[in-house]
């Protein structure tokens, strides 16, 4: 029993590799680590998010200097949400999560509601 439930888990997981969708996230993840413009906008985002933390551990939330940080921060992301390599990662990324979601409703969520 146990050897067949280990191959037809082994069978799903080679199934989901095999669909495009996964081999073009491999993919453009590889080609967004390469790409020295997703790599510049990502460290841009990520100083504005460590400013904007840092300043809510000294300013309250509603403090012009904490406004000011919080939509730079929000531009940031933007600005790299908007990168066509980026925009395809969140797409492939959410499509084989709903995947990864619903296998869980099925396989895993009955047996949760006991």
């Amino acid at each position: 029993m146990n050897d067949l439930l280990y191959e037809d888990i082994q069978t799903l997981k080679n199934k989901i590799a095999s669909l495009e969708e996964y081999r073009r996230l491999k993919e453009v993840s590889s080609s967004m680590e390469n790409d020295i413009e997703v790599i510049k906008l990502y460290q841009a985002k990520e100083k504005a998010l460590l400013l904007y933390e840092d300043s809510l551990k000294h300013f309250s939330f509603d403090d012009d200097y904490v406004i000011k940080l919080r939509k730079e921060l929000v531009k940031a992301n933007e600005m790299l949400n908007v990168h066509p390599l980026v925009k395809e990662y969140n797409e492939l990324f959410r499509y084989l999560r709903n995947i990864d979601h619903k296998i869980e409703e099925e396989i895993f969520l009955p047996f949760k509601k006991g």
